[in-house]
This record gives C-alpha cells, structure tokens and sequence, in this order.
C-alpha cells in the first residue's frame, strides 16, 4: 500500500512547489535612441554667415520612440524638420541651423531633445565654432552720456572700426536709417545727430565720431547708424547709439487716481509739478480733456513748484475708456514740452 502511495506523493509535492513558484516577468519593451554623434563642430564662419547640419538617430529600442520637443537655449539656432516617431529599427534625422549674425569669437550652442525614452527624457545635442568677424565695432552700442540740468552742451563719443581682412577696405558713408522702423516705447534720436570718420590706418582702422545736438529728448533715447562700406560680404554695419536725459519736471502722482467716493463728496485732487533747480518754470495752457472737470493751478514756490488743482462735479462719471487727461505746457524750459497725465478711476 505504502508503495503505491507514493508516486501519488510525489506528484501531490510537484504540483504544490509549481504553485509556490513565482511567475516570471516577461521583457518590458521601451524605446531607445541613439544618435551617431550628440556634437559637431562648424570650424570658422565669417560673420553673418548660416551653416546646417543634420544630426541622425536611431531607434535601438523595441517600442515606438517619439521625438516630443527640441528647443534651441538661444533664438541663433533654429531647428528644422525632424522625424517626430521611430518604430524599432527605423533612423531618423534632425536639422539644426546656425545663423553667426551678431557673434564674434568661439561659440557653443546647446539643444534640449525631449524624448519619451526612460531615462533619457532629455538629451543634450551641441554645435561649437569660431566666428570671424571681417571689421569689428567697439563698442557695439555707444552710450553718449546722462544729462541731468545742463541742456546746452553737445554730447559726444566715438566708435572704432577696425578691418580683420588681409585686404584694405574704404568707409563709403555713414547714413541714418529710415525712422519708419520705429519701436513702440522707443524714444529715437532726433536730426541733431552728426557723424565724422577719422580715417587712423587707412584701409584697417577707423573712428567713428557721432556728436548730438540740444535741444535733447526726455527719458531714454536710442538711434541707429549705418556704415556703409565696399567690402563685399559686409556692405553695411549697424551700430546703435543711445542717452538719457533726466526730465526738468517731474509730476507726482502720475497717473493720479481718484474714488468714486471723493467725487460725491466734491474733495478736490492735487496734482504736483516740479521743476528742477536754475530753471523758471511757467505752466501754460493747463487743462483738462472733460469741460465739466475745473482745472486751477496754485504756485507754491515761484517757478520750481505748482498744484494742479481738479475739482469733479457731484455727477460725474468716468466713461468705459478712461479717458480723463489733465494737460499743460512747461514754459521757459530748453524744450518746453507739453505733459498729459492721465486721471483714472480707483
């Protein structure tokens, strides 16, 4: 008995340890990319010259990659088209161009490749070089100065321009380009700008002398030159020149906000205007946009300090737009400009 007993034993212990037994886990199938080289090198670019390149890759997983994003770390790399999703197997490719425009000297440009690849979401790619630069301008961008009081005096500076090439180059003109390229927010130089050229090493080296005239424009102002030149690959150099001038009058509060709670109550709003020391300042022509908001003004120390007194109407109301401005000219000023400030609704 016992010996039949025992196969049955037997088989009873295999199928209990089979059923111990943990399963194995299958292969879990993800992407992988590769690519044949995550760096290239363009050599030496004259300056404002573009260069290409591809960078190809591969799918070395055994799931779907996908190409989620590639960002440039600066707007001089511009990416083209790229395969965006690889099976297994399949080889992809992705362009990068470089513009050198602006740049003078070695340059390292990296690209952040977003990709769907376990612990590779994002991968480095990198274009390296040296730009040269056939003249070079020093510096780029002039600053002529501050002026604080003093608006009778010219501002002056001077840029150098200095040829790279083996071969001499002549300066044609120096000319002013067209104020139709204006900036919002952007105060530009008025027609009171000269430039002379003084020629250091004829053909090789050069100075720029750039001279502003009063009367000046208030706050931070910018202007543009143009050298215009007979080299071939650089037939125009812009530089950019700039001042500021601190204003004469300064107005507190600017805008001046006001309740609705103050109009009922018919309390009046004060404007201040000052002016600054050695001048004497005259308000003219003070106004205000809305017939029905009185304008007065109160001098509180002759010619350096005023109020600008409004008193509302018990009924007024601003209208959807905002579009209550208190105005008046400053007299005996170099400039005399004329101020607007506006009055809004708190």
């Amino acid at each position: 008995m016992r010996i039949k007993l025992f196969p049955v034993l037997l088989i009873i212990l295999a199928l209990f340890f089979s059923a111990c037994e943990k399963p194995k886990k299958g292969k879990v199938e993800a992407p992988d990319i590769l690519f044949v080289s995550g760096v290239h090198d363009f050599g030496v670019l004259d300056e404002g010259e573009s260069v290409s390149h591809v960078f190809e890759f591969s799918n070395s997983g055994s799931a779907t990659l996908v190409i989620e994003d590639v960002r440039p770390t600066c707007g001089c790399t511009i990416t083209g088209g790229f395969d965006k999703q690889l099976e297994p197997g399949e080889t992809g490719s992705l362009l990068v161009t470089f513009d050198s425009s602006g740049f003078d000297g070695p340059v390292s440009k990296p690209m952040i490749v977003r990709t769907n690849v376990p612990g590779k979401e994002e991968l480095i790619l990198t274009i390296s070089g040296t730009v040269k630069v056939a003249v070079r301008i020093n510096p780029k961008s002039l600053f002529l100065g501050n002026i604080s009081q003093d608006r009778s005096e010219a501002l002056s500076g001077a840029v150098s321009i200095t040829n790279r090439l083996a071969k001499p180059f002549r300066i044609i003109d120096v000319i002013r380009p067209a104020e139709a390229s204006q900036r919002p927010n952007v105060t530009f130089a008025g027609d009171g700008v000269e430039t002379r050229v003084v020629t250091n090493n004829k053909g090789f080296d050069y100075s720029l002398l750039i001279t502003i005239f009063p009367p000046f424009k208030y706050g931070d102002v910018t202007g543009s030159l143009i050298v215009q030149t007979d080299i071939p690959s650089k037939p125009e150099i812009v530089l950019d020149f700039s001042y500021h001038v601190d204003p004469l009058v300064k107005i507190f509060p600017n805008p001046l906000f006001v309740s609705s709670e103050q109009i009922n109550k018919a309390i009046d709003q004060i404007i201040n205007v000052q002016c600054a020391a050695g001048y004497d300042l005259e308000l003219l022509d003070y106004r205000t946009n809305k017939a029905e908001v009185k304008i007065g003004v109160v001098e509180v120390e002759q010619g350096r300090r005023y109020k600008l007194v409004l008193s509302f109407p018990k009924n007024f109301s601003f209208d959807s737009n905002n579009t209550l401005n208190v105005e008046f000219k400053a007299g005996n000023l170099p400039d005399e400009p004329i101020f607007s400030v506006p009055v809004l609704k708190m």
